[in-house]
């Protein structure tokens, strides 16, 4: 196993020697992205979210993994909040909530956590979501819980507040009980939403203690069984554990109980996780020290090739990298360049397309989908609630993808064109979007928050909740994978950051759920009438937000890929001045060029000996 510090400790020692030279080479971006992953890795930060359906123990289990009665448990009533629970010095509790002037937060009392965290949107004010801080030793090296409301519940609200914690998620603790064989909900929840969209995953089998011990084997071996063939997957974790004796051994240390809840392998599990995490953040710093070592080897290999000859050939090399980067200047400064209409023209095409699309589709849900819905025979049978409720949810959702592809197709047709038109060689600047984006990262519980609170300000009608969930994080971070090493990499990793979640507003569907219990006496008619007049308002203002939301998507998107090139045209310019005294430098006599040489070659020197020792560390078990 690789001791993660000692290696951190050897990288660090490696980039202080060359820091020096990546500041002569403007490489200031790729030393501020360095520098965050190396304080990525300092913080020990991991998130472990815990979900599932409801009543299947998961704040049983998260009071006894933290040794701390800190999620409220009832028999009866479901957690309906996203909580958030990190390390602090001492006890505070933040609570997010929806106002008719937008998503607010206060600070309550740590007594009041219950209050705010389970029952109906009306009993818990519009909580959207806890951050709680505590001084857990458990939590201390920097592991993050989240608890979740759950999925199969009726209402979607609940639904859609655990998947906006998602991709915010290093792992997912995926509960499910012995005493509840599982469910259709639960397996399609754990195909569509967890397996395609985690970075990790495991199921944890709760409630073991119900099982003699000859049988416990046989339910994991059950449950993987389940799992795999409705998912479609060859293999799946599944770790047994009784929340329950876990919170009795917590209280007694006794190790019959200790033993028969099985908690040591959840601890395991979540020890592998972080290892796992901090182990990835090694492999990319890693690799971005060694790729920028290379980009300024590479660099220096040309300026020592330029002087080894001073000739007529050489100067017209370097009169033809000038000529170069003077084209790439252009593309990057004038407004009138071609790159920069094709990429205008694309936004432009899409931003009309998805206004166009809202529109539409708006009209069409508040009249005649709408009047279909509502006239439906369905709507008024004995279960006529949970279906308007899922027709009206199924409209929303199939206009939020609509959307979300729309935009998806033009911010990748807009970084094609900026990889095709700004092949900058060996003239590279990795992570450079990185240190532009820097400014505009949230802090953690604006992220969990979402869009509820940075995109959908002010729309919270009669103190109906939204909900949120993901949708383009994903594509922009699988694109800077691919691209990694290059300037498109590095723009596509800093937009996966700043492209995040789409806000998914359900509170009209929750607000029908509402409206309908209000009028559950009335006549069929009486209800449909007064339905459809509270809801067709609502969908209208659903549309304005929708249409602001997308607006400012668009701009923070073009905002981006200015910056971009407005650091890329700086840098570019100071390659300009070293490329122009090379020029002079081709044109002095011998003694000025072997004074350079020997210059460059004791650079050349520090970065292949750094090079050597970065590509080793990683490379086996031994560092």
């Amino acid at each position: 196993m690789i001791n993660i510090q000692e290696t951190t400790t050897r990288l660090k020692s490696i980039f202080n020697n060359v820091c020096k030279i990546f500041n002569e080479y403007h490489k200031k971006m790729a030393i501020d992205t360095i520098n965050e992953l190396f304080s990525k890795l300092s913080s020990n930060q991991t998130t472990i979210m815990v979900c599932g359906e409801f009543k299947r123990g998961k704040s049983t289990f998260i009071n006894a993994l933290l040794d701390i009665p800190l999620c409220p448990t009832d028999e009866h009533i479901a957690t309906s909040t996203v909580s958030i629970i990190k390390y602090g010095e001492k006890h505070k509790v933040t609570r997010f909530y929806d106002t008719e002037n937008g998503v607010k937060e206060e600070e309550i009392e740590y007594e009041q956590i219950k209050q705010y965290a389970k029952g109906s949107n009306l009993e818990i004010d519009n909580t959207v979501m806890l951050v709680i801080e505590v001084p857990c030793a458990r939590l201390k090296n920097g592991l993050t819980i989240i608890d979740t409301p759950g999925v199969g519940g009726l209402n979607p609200r609940h639904r859609f507040l655990t998947l906006s914690a998602i991709s915010k998620t290093d792992t997912i603790f995926y509960m499910v009980s012995v005493g509840e064989p599982m469910t259709t909900i639960e397996l399609d929840f754990l195909k569509t939403d967890i397996l395609p969209k985690s970075k990790a995953y495991k199921v944890i089998l709760n409630r073991v203690d119900e099982l003699e011990d000859d049988e416990i084997e046989e339910a994991i071996n059950d449950c993987k069984k389940k799992v795999c063939s409705y998912c479609d997957v060859d293999n799946i974790d599944v770790i047994p554990v009784s929340a329950y004796l876990w919170q009795e051994y917590n209280q007694s240390h006794d190790k019959i109980d200790g033993e028969a809840s099985c908690h040591k392998l959840i601890e395991k599990a979540i020890d592998e996780i972080c290892y796992t995490y901090r182990l990835s953040l090694l492999q990319v710093l890693k690799k971005t020290l060694v790729d920028e070592l290379q980009s300024i080897l590479s660099i220096i290999k040309n300026e020592i090739a330029n002087l080894s000859a001073p000739n007529s050939d050489k100067i017209k090399e370097i009169i033809a990298s000038r000529e170069k980067l003077q084209s790439m200047l252009y593309g990057l400064q004038n407004d009138g360049s071609e790159i920069k209409k094709q990429v205008s023209l694309v936004l432009k095409e899409a931003h009309a397309n998805v206004l166009s699309e809202i529109t539409k589709s708006s009209v069409l849900l508040s009249s005649e989908k709408l009047d279909d819905i509502l006239n439906d025979d369905r709507a008024v049978e004995d279960d006529g609630a949970k279906w308007v409720l899922d027709e009206i949810n199924k409209n929303i959702q199939n206009l939020i993808d609509n959307i979300d592809e729309e935009i998806n197709f033009a911010f990748e047709d807009s970084l094609e064109i900026i990889q095709k038109d700004l092949n900058i060689d060996q003239y590279s600047f990795n992570g450079q979007m990185v240190a532009n984006l820097k400014g505009r990262e949230r802090k953690d519980g604006e992220v969990t928050c979402g869009m509820v609170r940075q995109v959908l300000p002010g729309l919270s009608v009669g103190g109906i909740g939204w909900g949120i969930a993901s949708a383009t994080g994903g594509f922009f971070s699988s694109l800077g994978t691919a691209l990694t090493g290059t300037a498109l990499g590095s723009l596509s990793v800093g937009l996966g950051s700043l492209i995040s979640t789409v806000a998914l507003p359900v509170g009209i569907v929750a607000g029908a759920a509402f409206i309908w219990q209000s009028l559950r006496c009335e006549k069929n008619a009486r209800r449909i009438a007064e339905m459809r007049q509270r809801l067709a308002p609502r969908i209208s203002l659903l549309t304005n937000e929708i249409q602001t939301y997308v607006n400012a998507r668009f701009e923070e998107f073009n905002t981006a890929i200015t910056d971009y090139f407005e650091g890329t045209a700086k840098e570019l310019n100071a390659q300009m001045v070293d490329l122009q005294e090379n020029y002079k430098k081709c044109q002095q006599d011998s003694l000025a060029i072997a004074n350079r040489r020997k210059e460059l070659e004791s650079k050349l020197q520090v970065l292949n000996t750094a090079l050597v020792q970065a590509k080793v560390l990683l490379s086996n078990s031994f560092h």
